[in-house]
């Protein structure tokens, strides 16, 4: 008679422990994965997408936070040469009140919202606004 064989045993334990030690690294890596898919996107992201929702798609050029200030440039698209000036301030002043007030209204931890609108690169409009004020614009001289 012959003792008792460890070697199917040792093979067992050590099957098991590839499975176990491969299910655990799958379950770490699919749940680092959702974590970070839960994560809200950045605020540059977060202002950029709330301007493009008014504006239109592409049209943000450039965004920047810092300190619960967004500084947003985006082209318009309203403006058209040769339009009347007058014209042209009103939309430009909607496209700058819509754009800043939603990112206002949106991100709490935003205070301030300075917004430059342009067209082929262009500055056309300045504007700035704050929690609880009047958005303020300036224009370029040629729409004055």
């Amino acid at each position: 008679m012959r003792g008792f064989q460890y070697t199917p045993v040792l093979i067992y334990i050590a099957v098991v422990a590839v499975i176990a030690a491969g299910i655990f690294a799958w379950d770490y890596a699919w749940r680092k994965q959702e974590e970070a898919r839960r994560q809200p996107p950045p605020p540059q992201e977060i202002a950029k997408n709330l301007v493009e929702n008014i504006i239109g798609q592409g049209t943000v050029r450039e965004v920047k936070v810092e300190k619960g200030v967004v500084d947003v440039t985006f082209e318009s698209a309203t403006f058209k040469p040769g339009q009347a000036k007058k014209e042209s301030r009103e939309y430009l002043q909607a496209e700058l009140e819509l754009a800043i007030t939603s990112i206002l209204g949106q991100m709490q931890e935003i205070s301030r919202v300075n917004a430059t609108v342009t067209y082929q690169g262009k500055i056309l409009a300045r504007g700035s606004g704050e929690k609880g004020k009047k958005v303020e614009v300036t224009y370029a001289p040629e729409l004055q």
